[in-house]
């Protein structure tokens, strides 16, 4: 089994490229990116003769083509994009792996959504193509439907996955870890929510990877489009519970709006939406089987990255987040809830 992998160096690489080497012994595995971001591993010292590294910049569209076709030579059985954001990107591996492959695999987003309309969103929610959506859910939805015309026009078959947020181990986002220290700190969250509670469902990254594994190569995984989330969700200040838990911190949530978040913040971003994430992965459950079905439960998978975090010795921080602190102080203190 020959497997492309266009990506492959941040969050999501550093637990499907052990997964895949480690699971499947025939496999052969060429990723392709920059180069410029360090992998985690030196994959190809650790499975040496079926791990191989090539450097293709998707910047450079006619350089990038010809790495891929150079690549798609090598027999390639089936290609995961996880580095894809626009339409344009997406062109040249179209166009190199074209009648060449059985599958494509594209990892997209839940952003493709918007705001939901019903809870929770199964794969059939509307999409948002307006300009309340984020550009990168509106160019994500750009690159499924060109994949989805390439199934139609056979040239290889697709399987399009809507991650929601996704956490654990080496995510360079920081997302949690802005949680973490904060109330490993004992500093008060500022939820820019207007008081609201909303639904929330994250997946840890083992089980995307190992959901991505699952749906190589499978036929019945062909030309479907599958969410990419947990088995349940969960109020937000519920899954700020479980860092404390990990911790042994209670939490200061601090409900706010959003112009009085910007002010406690400093402009720093809420890394999270202030508004429902809840999907529903019934269409993958489906697929896969109940009992087979990728998921580890959230204070596990809270537990593993909280320690992840501690033993790099992220946590704690050099910041003290004095402001913050001294804007609690002065204006919601007596406002706050333990959790």
């Amino acid at each position: 089994m020959k497997i492309a992998i266009l990506g492959g160096s941040r969050l999501i690489g550093t637990a499907l490229v052990p997964l895949l080497a480690e699971k499947i012994k025939d496999i052969e595995l060429h990723i392709i990116n920059r180069g410029v971001t360090p992998a985690v591993w030196d994959y190809e010292k650790k499975w040496p003769g079926r791990v191989f590294r090539h450097i293709a910049d998707r910047s450079s569209p006619l350089n990038f083509c010809d790495a891929l076709e150079k690549i798609a030579l090598k027999k390639i059985d089936a290609v995961i994009d996880m580095s894809c954001y626009t339409k344009e990107e997406l062109t040249p591996a179209i166009r190199a792996f074209s009648k060449k492959i059985s599958q494509y695999i594209f990892i997209s987003t839940c952003s493709v959504y918007g705001v939901l309309k019903y809870l929770p969103a199964s794969e059939e929610h509307p999409l948002d193509t307006g300009e309340s959506n984020s550009m990168y859910g509106r160019e994500k939805i750009k690159c499924e439907k060109e994949l989805l015309y390439s199934a139609k026009n056979k040239d290889f078959n697709v399987t399009i996955l809507r991650p929601t947020y996704i956490y654990g181990p080496w995510d360079y986002t920081e997302r949690l870890f802005y949680f973490i220290d904060r109330i490993y700190k004992q500093v008060p969250i500022f939820f820019p929510s207007g008081g609201q509670d909303p639904m929330f469902n994250a997946i840890y990254v083992k089980d995307l990877a190992r959901q991505i594994a699952g749906l190589l190569l499978n036929e019945g995984a062909y030309n479907q489009i599958y969410n990419a989330a947990s088995n349940d969700s969960l109020y937000f200040s519920e899954f700020l519970k479980l860092i404390g838990n990990s911790l042994s911190q209670e939490v200061k949530l601090v409900h706010v709006s959003y112009d009085e978040y910007k002010k406690a913040a400093g402009g720093l971003s809420f890394p999270y939406t202030r508004y429902h994430t809840a999907f529903d992965a019934g269409k993958m459950k489906a697929l896969f089987g109940e009992e087979n079905f990728p998921f580890t439960p959230y204070q596990q998978a809270v537990d593993e990255t909280v320690s992840w975090h501690i033993d790099r010795a992220d946590v704690p921080s050099p910041n003290n987040y004095a402001d913050e602190k001294k804007y609690f102080a002065g204006n919601f203190a007596p406002k706050s809830r333990l959790l």
